[in-house]
């Protein structure tokens, strides 16, 4: 395996000055990430803090989570290390996607992994690598599905229909169907290529799911098959035991929720002042809770005194609300102001892996933090990756690609590599050709003016005409072209669509199983030890 580094085209995003510009944003975030010394002021902070926590509920819990077939000797010593006083987590989250969803997942997990063994070496403390599982989470339409490289050189949208009568419900609450399961993995099968992984992987697959399992606990055992020998600690935040000791937190939320909610407010205004447009679209009286009614998730909005579901069918008051919370904390879920929120209060939190999305929602919290007696964490840049896989490899060899090639023009280098190879320049051919075809209707249809209008206009619309056959002209030599350069021309578009599937990063569309399917899981392990860097974007060749 070969890593080369490069640094992709700046966005002109909030997320990109945070990473390259830091000093710009820093009155929105805190500590830059950049500097070692962050990491440092972040634990002496977190040392002298009175902590909201207590370490051994929560490690009771992570206990419970781990049971049975999530058990594994290194998890279960982090585990043991997070009760020591003074231990501190990198944590990284991501919604449970069906087979872990887009390879950033892993990604972060593998950031998540390294940050915390830098750090630890850093500061002389134990720091434990800490999964957060977004179960939560409602939009079950962004998470049922992964992108698989079709034979015809496009992309298929391989769905798993997970209807659960229409109703908003957390990913942590759907349960997948053996069967249904079965038989989209047997699908999947007929997608890949045969190779020496393929059946190991598809039968390890529907292992997990023997028997019905929920959407959260399915993506944790393919996270622990891959990254329990590191010994990442997975929590699901829609687990029940974890609930019940968030309780106090959500009554906190309640009490002081319009308070928080102005907090958030005038940080976006912040935002937007600065030229940037919020990553954060709030419900006017959002109180940034969702709470379960009659088995369906539903937003809680502030009304007057009192609180309101989102479709006016529920209302409590004030004192109701933390009643519920108090005796049935289950029924509340964060939304995306409050899980950093809740994130913090759980744990001793030294650094937060987050992706680029999540960076510029970051920046509108640090005063919700003040608010509720916190302060952000060192937020660090996940690790950005693009596999090259060996045919891809070979083809950009073929076509003399550099790396930088395939991030910055891929397109215009196509063009550029086909206006090259070709016998004749056709665009200037058939300009020239128009241009003659112009200036001769001009002439003749001045000459036939004498015969009248209608003449004129018949000159008019035949002229039309001939432009249109030499534009099918045009076409047609430009496909013969196509047609002899069809293999190299091809490749083009494999290398698209295995780097820059419809002009987005490989990482935000591609799923493991292709990768897994043609080179097992060993080099998943290998890029979790390699030396990787946290603001340059890797590509790995296989």
């Amino acid at each position: 395996m070969r890593i080369e580094r490069i640094r992709l085209d700046s966005s002109g995003e909030l997320s990109d000055e945070y990473l390259f510009s830091f000093s710009k944003v820093q009155h929105l975030y805190g500590l830059d990430p950049g500097k070692g010394e962050s990491f440092r002021k972040r634990y002496d902070e977190l040392s002298r803090r009175e902590t909201s926590f207590s370490r051994s509920r929560l490690v009771e819990v992570l206990r419970q989570f781990h049971s049975g077939e999530l058990h594994h000797p290194a998890v279960e010593q982090n585990i043991r290390r997070l009760e020591k006083p003074g231990s501190v987590v990198v944590i990284g989250g991501q919604q449970a996607g069906l087979l872990a969803g887009p390879l950033y997942t892993l990604y972060k997990a593998i950031s998540v992994i390294q940050l915390a063994r830098r750090e630890e070496e850093r500061l002389g403390v134990p720091v434990i690598p800490v999964f957060w599982i977004a179960g939560e989470d409602h939009d079950l339409d962004e998470v049922n599905h992964i992108y698989v490289p079709g034979p015809d050189g496009r992309l298929i949208k391989h769905r798993l229909p997970l209807s659960e009568g229409g109703k908003r419900i957390s990913a942590g609450h759907v349960l997948l169907d053996p069967q249904s399961l079965g038989e989209w993995l047997r699908e999947l099968g007929r997608m890949l290529p045969d190779t020496e992984f393929k059946e190991g992987m598809l039968k390890e697959l529907a292992q997990w799911a023997e028997e019905p399992v929920s959407l959260t606990r399915y993506f944790a055992r393919l996270l622990h098959r891959l990254f329990g020998r590191f010994g990442l600690v997975q929590i699901d935040s829609s687990f029940p035991p974890l609930r019940r000791i968030e309780g106090a937190f959500f009554e906190r939320l309640i009490a002081d929720n319009a308070a928080l909610d102005e907090a958030v407010g005038d940080q976006i205004k912040q935002v937007e002042k600065m030229g940037y447009s919020s990553p954060l679209v709030l419900h006017p009286d959002c109180a940034h809770l969702f709470i379960y009614v009659d088995g369906e998730r539903q937003l809680l909005l502030r009304d007057g005194d009192g609180f309101i579901t989102r479709d006016g069918r529920r209302r409590w008051s004030g004192r109701e609300l933390l009643r519920v919370a108090r005796e049935e904390p289950e029924r509340f879920s964060n939304n995306v102001v409050t899980r950093p929120l809740m994130q913090e209060f759980l744990f001793p939190t030294l650094s937060a892996v987050v992706g680029p999305g999540e960076i510029a929602y970051w920046g509108c919290l640090r005063k919700a933090f003040s608010e509720m007696g916190m302060t952000m964490p060192v937020l660090m840049p996940r690790i950005g990756v693009t596999l090259i896989d060996r045919a891809t490899e070979r083809y950009m060899g073929l076509l003399d690609l550099s790396v930088e090639e395939i991030f910055s023009g891929l397109d215009r280098r196509k063009r550029q590599w086909l206006k090259e190879h070709a016998p004749l320049d056709v665009q200037e051919l058939f300009a020239d050709a128009a241009k003659q075809v112009e200036g001769l209707y001009d002439t003749l249809v001045q000459q036939l003016s004498p015969l009248g209008p209608e003449m004129r206009r018949i000159g008019e619309k035949n002229r039309l005409r001939v432009m249109e056959q030499l534009d099918y002209l045009k076409n047609q030599a430009e496909r013969m072209i196509r047609l002899r350069h069809e293999t190299a021309l091809r490749r083009f578009d494999h290398i698209s669509l295995r780097c820059r599937p419809g002009g987005k990063l490989q990482e935000r569309v591609h799923n493991i199983t292709p990768y897994w399917n043609e080179y097992g899981t060993e080099w998943i392990e290998r890029l979790a030890e390699a030396p990787l860097t946290f603001f340059e974007h890797q590509v790995v060749f296989l």
